[in-house]
């Protein structure tokens, strides 16, 4: 009977699919972004000894960012932060975007938890899709990393000294990195 050895080929075969395609890597799809250039910032400067909140100079850099973004070059028609603590912990990327946002009018988006990066690029997406072109996304340093990397630009590390660096991405590439130049911080 032939249809019996026919049968246990094809789960062979599917068996030798299964296997080879788990082998392969999984790749994250970049999303669509609809044209948008999204900003990546760190929040500004904390206190060195434990308390929640900015430092005189990061309230400095929260003043500069404010100008910065909007600017007409750079101004921002969407601003997304890290969500923040009832005890005022992770507070600070909020803090930091706050001037700006109330100078334009904006709202800031703060749902989604400092780790998890899959709920900031759907946020960031779906602010792309309904026509946001200028976004701005402020966060703790280290996730930056990871939002860029699900943005299409793997590998970028912000450096911990420094509050200054922005990372622009479009496309699912990075466009440039300057810095905010804010005066007496950024000399």
């Amino acid at each position: 009977m032939v249809y019996p050895r026919m049968g246990l080929a094809l789960v062979a075969l599917a068996l030798a699919l299964c296997v080879h395609t788990a082998a392969i890597p999984y790749v994250l799809r970049t999303p669509d972004m609809h044209g948008a250039q999204i900003y990546l910032i760190r929040h500004g400067e904390k206190v060195d000894d434990g308390h929640v909140g900015l430092s005189p100079e990061g309230e400095e850099r929260a003043d500069c960012v404010q100008h910065l973004f909007s600017e007409s070059a750079l101004k921002v028609d969407a601003i997304f932060t890290q969500d923040y603590k009832s005890n005022g912990k992770r507070i600070r990327p909020y803090d930091t975007v706050k001037p700006l946002a109330d100078h334009l009018g904006l709202p800031i988006d703060h749902h989604c938890d400092r780790d998890d990066e899959a709920c900031a690029i759907r946020a960031i997406t779906k602010a792309a899709r309904r026509g946001a072109k200028r976004i701005l996304v402020c966060w703790e340093h280290d996730a930056l990393s990871d939002i860029a990397e699900r943005l299409g630009v793997p590998g970028l590390v912000y450096p911990s000294e420094r509050f200054d660096l922005v990372w622009e991405i479009a496309e699912g590439r990075l466009v440039r990195v300057f810095s905010e130049e804010c005066p007496a911080l950024d000399d």
